[in-house]
């Protein structure tokens, strides 16, 4: 049955406005639309990422486009962006189950549990413009009450997190022993063979060898424990600013006991560093066994100067850094217990050959979470 002529001019307009919204769509225009919207999808009818932007206030689009969903390659969806951003997202006991992205402050009235990247972690932060995998990002992780840094899949720098303030650090009463003036004269526990010799400055510690073959110099500190434990069953974090001979010589930097300056090994307990004979090395030890880790092979120099720390876990590992960077960690024959944990600091130096070694100590920080 034909149309009147009213119906069929009503038709032909509704058919020209759905062909004209239609085309304006998949060209990228733009045109009102005024009632429910209920697509399958939104977006643009092609394969092209583009981003969709959120307009609120007035409708005639003088105030800023704020808000904003863009697509990436990796089949996520970034909400917002540093300048277009999303003032508040509600949910009901929310489980985000992966990363959170987070630019601004972090305000949570709900209480925070770990997500499902690692059980051990309360919160990951990743920095703008990083890639959703576990380099580059911060994890609070409250079985250490710590800030952990990635780099890789591997911790690279830690922050403890009893408090940032040296008030703080006294409140955890913890035990620490921190010098960068090595004046007076015999203020550490020494000795020395041969032609070694000691030089107590106010700038540095100087244990050298002389030039007869087999000569050493060795100081230590032992601490107080006023009353507090110190032991190899807590955490410890050390740092020896250092410069020192490589090559015909073995060297010493610890915390535990050195033992005897003359040997290479070591299985009294200890944690610490050592060269010998040109190649840098990770150690600890547990009354029994040691282990070692080579860090870097100094064999091409005959001097250098080096920033060396570790972070002791107590139980797990010992996590070594030369220079800032994270090197590699050791995990076996680790220390326990009480004995020789008041020794802070051992440094030794001894000749091979007949030639004066030496290694010059500017900087020392050791400390042990109460």
């Amino acid at each position: 049955m034909p149309l009147d002529p009213i119906s069929y001019s009503l038709a032909k307009k509704a058919k020209k406005v759905a062909e004209s919204h239609s085309s304006r769509h998949e060209a990228g225009g733009e045109d009102q639309i005024t009632g429910w919207i209920r697509p399958n999808m939104i977006g643009p009818y092609s394969n092209t990422a583009t981003r969709l932007y959120f307009r609120t206030l007035d409708i005639e689009g003088t105030s800023p486009v704020n808000h904003m969903f863009s697509p990436t390659n990796n089949g996520y969806g970034l909400l917002g962006d540093s300048s277009l951003r999303w003032g508040k997202i509600y949910a009901v006991d929310g489980d985000f189950s992966g990363s959170v992205l987070i630019d601004g402050s972090l305000n949570a009235t709900q209480t925070v549990t770990a997500n499902t990247l690692k059980t051990s972690d309360d919160l990951i932060f990743t920095p703008i413009g990083a890639s959703p995998t576990v380099d580059g990002q911060m994890r609070y992780n409250s079985n250490t009450n710590r800030l952990e840094f990635f780099q890789g899949t591997t911790v690279k720098q830690i922050a403890w997190l009893s408090d940032t303030s040296l008030l703080g650090l006294l409140k955890d009463k913890g035990t620490f022993w921190f010098n960068n003036n090595w004046a007076p004269s015999g203020m550490l526990s020494s000795a020395k063979s041969g032609t070694g010799s000691i030089l107590w400055t106010t700038g540095y510690l100087q244990l050298s060898t002389g030039s007869t073959s087999g000569s050493y110099s060795r100081v230590y500190k032992m601490v107080g424990t006023g009353g507090l434990t110190i032991s190899w069953d807590k955490n410890r974090h050390c740092l020896f600013s250092v410069r020192f001979s490589t090559l015909d010589c073995y060297i010493w930097l610890v915390t535990g006991y050195g033992y005897s300056p003359s040997s290479s090994t070591n299985n009294y307990n200890h944690i610490g560093f050592k060269v010998v004979n040109g190649i840098l090395y990770g150690t600890v030890a547990n009354g029994s066994n040691e282990s070692t880790l080579q860090l870097e092979d100094l064999t091409g120099v005959t001097y250098t100067n080096k920033l060396l720390e570790f972070d002791y876990t107590a139980g797990s590992d010992v996590k070594f850094y030369v220079d800032g960077v994270y090197k590699d960690q050791i995990t076996l024959n680790l220390p326990s217990g009480t004995s020789y944990a008041t020794y802070f600091f051992w440094a030794s130096v001894y000749n091979t050959a007949a030639a004066n070694k030496y290694v010059s100590i500017y900087d020392v920080r050791v400390y042990q979470e109460g």
